[in-house]
């Protein structure tokens, strides 16, 4: 399977071209916690791995640019590679739990205080 065939749409924003190196470090610093939690619901858990992940992070934090970039080149590859085959989606962005729950009442329904079509009206 390609590398974005699966990636949702929110998850793909990050990789935008022409990010300075800062940014990329920080982007694939988040991305790794947020495809972390689609493995584990349980908090305590994913927080014990996320301090795994940070001390990581932390302990390359001086090195050369030529070597941070191949860090996270090596990093957005193994992240592209055990990303999750249906990662958890914010409830409100589109195929979350909530996106689109609750459709707004036909327009005729709101005209001059009229009541909806009877087979609409609740039986009470």
């Amino acid at each position: 399977m390609g590398v974005r065939v699966s990636m949702p749409i929110a998850r793909r924003g990050p990789w935008a071209e022409g990010l300075t190196h800062k940014e990329k470090v920080m982007r694939l610093y988040r991305q790794t916690f947020k495809t972390l939690r689609d493995y584990d619901p349980d908090f305590h858990n994913w927080e014990a791995k996320c301090c795994i992940i940070e001390r990581e992070f932390k302990k390359n934090k001086n090195v050369s640019l030529e070597q941070g970039q191949m860090l996270v080149e090596l990093g957005k590859e193994k992240l592209f590679e055990n990303r999750h085959w249906q990662p958890m989606v914010v409830p409100y962005l589109p195929g979350g739990t909530y996106f689109q729950r609750y459709t707004p009442m036909p327009i005729e329904w709101c005209d001059h205080g009229a009541l909806p079509p009877p087979k609409y009206r609740f039986a009470g």
